[in-house]
């Protein structure tokens, strides 16, 4: 599995197709599992690309499962955060998904209550930079 983690850091074709396997092992492999290898094979990764990849995958976890899947939510959702002022764009945006997942379905809002929260995070770490 961790060859995986890091062939989506290659070429395009071999990015795409060790991506479809990673986001098809939830059938066959329980979510909670993935989820803390995902959290320490992914998020350690040197490349920015299997980091966003990584926290991608987490995300939709979280949306499809919940917050049953972090087995430890107060030591997994700060290494979420700790990625929001990454230097690279699309790791930054994929740890903003995957934290927005997770305050909309655990406080249960509303589409657009959500949107706004969304629009404020982001205006919130535009300004931080």
């Amino acid at each position: 599995m961790p060859i995986l983690l890091d062939l989506t850091a290659q070429g395009e074709n071999l990015a795409a197709t060790s991506t479809d396997l990673l986001r098809s092992f939830p059938r066959i492999y329980p979510a909670s599992k993935l989820f803390d290898w995902y959290l320490e094979l992914g998020l350690e990764a040197k490349s920015p690309r299997t980091k966003a990849e990584t926290l991608t995958l987490c995300g939709e976890l979280l949306r499809r499962q919940g917050l049953t899947v972090c087995s430890n939510p107060a030591s997994a959702l700060p290494r979420f955060a700790t990625h929001i002022l990454s230097s690279v764009s699309s790791i930054r945006n994929a740890a903003l998904t995957v934290l927005q997942q997770v305050t909309y379905s655990y406080l249960s809002l509303s589409l657009s209550l959500s949107l706004s929260l969304s629009l404020s995070l982001s205006l919130i770490v535009k300004n931080y930079k």
